[in-house]
């Protein structure tokens, strides 16, 4: 039926790519986050800044693409496998997507 594809095939692809984007948004901001500090550590904490303000924006721009593209394109498994073994929801109730 309807909700059960919406559900199994399309909700399950949904919570990937969510855990997905989480998971690189926080990657992405402790690397930048990570040379402040060091940045600041080795300026015996001035309060200079390391990057100008445009760096910050292109820095996001930058980096947004390559999730955009995971997120628009990113199927792991076909959606008829997803119908016949339902038991690959299971990762998404267990939590293991988002660790």
């Amino acid at each position: 039926s309807y909700t059960t594809r919406l559900l199994l095939v399309h909700g399950r692809w949904n919570y990937r790519r969510m855990c997905k984007l989480i998971l690189y948004c926080f990657y992405k901001n402790f690397c930048i986050t990570l040379t402040l500090f060091y940045y600041a550590a080795t300026a015996a904490f001035s309060g200079t800044s390391v990057y100008d303000s445009w760096v910050y924006v292109s820095f996001n721009f930058h980096t947004m693409l390559p999730i955009c593209a995971v997120g628009a394109l990113d199927q792991d498994v076909r959606a008829e496998t997803v119908m016949q073994f339902p038991a690959l929801y299971l990762t998404g109730r267990l939590n293991l997507d988002l660790n």
